[in-house]
């Protein structure tokens, strides 16, 4: 399952047989959650910068990534960065294509699917991808992880 929004540990984690998760997840959980999940947000979700997902970070105990985006705001992760182009309408902090930005979601989202769900290989999610160069692979060390 591929989820956004700041529930997706806390609504997710315990539904049987759910596998995977992606999104911006909630601190603070009593259990931590051992699934994949990949966090994608915009370029000032970062490591220390971001204390919601500081405070997650420390509750994955699976397989998890921390990517940003330069050039993209809060909208650019849903159907809005192409529609909007298509319109001619700006989002805002968005100044990356809109095409492009699409691209880069279905690519991200698709290799997530792919290594977690389907068992393939997935190396854009391993680290930085020439593909594209606006996205950041963030590692903040914790205690657990």
């Amino acid at each position: 399952m591929v989820m956004g929004d700041f529930r997706t540990m806390t609504c997710c984690a315990p539904v049987p047989g759910l596998r995977v998760l992606t999104g911006r997840p909630v601190p603070g959980r009593d259990t931590p959650l051992g699934r994949p999940l990949l966090m994608l947000g915009k370029a000032g979700h970062v490591p220390g910068a971001e204390t919601t997902w500081d405070g997650a970070w420390t509750e994955l105990t699976g397989w998890k990534r921390w990517l940003t985006v330069d050039g993209v705001g809060h909208h650019s992760f849903t159907d809005l960065a192409p529609l909007a182009k298509q319109l001619g309408i700006p989002l805002p902090g968005q100044s990356l294509d809109g095409d492009r930005v699409d691209a880069m979601n279905r690519t991200l989202i698709t290799a997530f699917v792919d290594r977690h769900l389907r068992g393939r290989g997935a190396p854009v999610l391993d680290g930085p991808a020439q593909q594209f160069p606006e996205v950041r692979y963030h590692k903040p060390v914790t205690a657990r992880g």
